[in-house]
């Protein structure tokens, strides 16, 4: 059978087509073998993404249970459905501070904490990351067994103790045994003189919780035109904020006049003058909560 031999163009094409693509390989391979003492960097593994399923986020007819998310099980924007149920008071989550309105906690275990003392908005937070550094601790006679805790399955989860070094102040819940002497205080004055104010009461009363109320010039009636102290009224229409502590005490007139003692005009400082006062006024100003 006699030989074929094919026109040098085609030739030249088949070359083209089947030797470049090695040499470029070859170039490649050579391009990134590293120099001598050229540091060579790892490429981060790609890690596959997560799978949620979507009926684990939707809570429905529910009555009085406890549901927990631990960390790391919650997709970022991923939506809470909660339909139908009964008796909710609060969500709470793990891997972020829950922002809401502070109740039932003490001065000083924020003070230790080193967290804002009036105008903060912490309730019940859980902090699970480590410190070596005592960054609160309790105000005696309390004690961390005291508080209340997570159920035992999740605590055994995510491991949580109770050392001064790895969480911060908890608040206390519903405190047990109340008198039933709330009343509220409103105050006007700069933070650093409520806060005076509030240290000087510390050994009388006991604060519950504390709001920052801000207003508008036509909200001035609304929240204070129940008030009988005229002075008090003018001083809130010139400002546009208040802060509002419940707290309870028995013996008023004791905390007025230390409240004088601490500030010569108290006209912007106001005390509910009895407890069917002090319970609108925390209908008002904290939704009856």
């Amino acid at each position: 059978m006699g030989s074929f031999t094919l026109p040098r163009w085609i030739q030249r094409a088949l070359e083209f087509l089947h030797l470049k693509p090695k040499q470029k390989e070859k170039t490649t391979k050579a391009a990134s073998k590293p120099a001598p003492g050229q540091k060579v960097e790892t490429p981060i593994p790609e890690r596959p993404t997560p799978k949620y399923n979507a009926a684990d986020f939707v809570f429905s007819k529910l009555v009085k249970q406890d549901v927990f998310k631990l960390p790391g099980s919650i997709p970022e924007g991923m939506p809470f459905n909660i339909e139908d149920c009964e008796v909710m008071k609060k969500l709470e989550s793990f891997e972020n501070k829950v922002i809401e309105r502070v109740c039932f906690i003490r001065i000083d275990q924020f003070r230790q904490a080193k967290l804002p003392l009036l105008m903060n908005e912490w309730s019940n937070v859980y902090d699970f990351n480590d410190s070596t550094a005592k960054n609160w601790s309790l105000e005696a006679p309390l004690d961390a067994k005291d508080y209340p805790r997570l159920p035992a399955d999740v605590q055994e989860t995510v491991q949580v103790n109770v050392n001064h070094g790895s969480i911060v102040p908890l608040a206390l819940g519903r405190l047990s045994g109340l008198s039933g002497e709330n009343r509220t205080m409103i105050s006007f004055a700069p933070e650093d003189v409520t806060l005076q104010i509030l240290w000087k009461l510390q050994d009388h009363v006991s604060i519950i919780r504390i709001k920052e109320q801000r207003y508008s010039a036509r909200d001035v009636d609304l929240l204070f035109g129940h008030v009988g102290d005229d002075r008090v009224k003018t001083v809130a229409g010139q400002k546009e904020s208040c802060l509002v502590i419940e707290m309870e005490c028995k013996a008023v007139d004791k905390i007025w006049a230390l409240i004088g003692e601490s500030m010569q005009d108290t006209s912007c400082v106001y005390i509910s003058r009895d407890r069917e006062t002090a319970v609108k006024e925390i209908e008002l100003f904290f939704g009856g909560q």
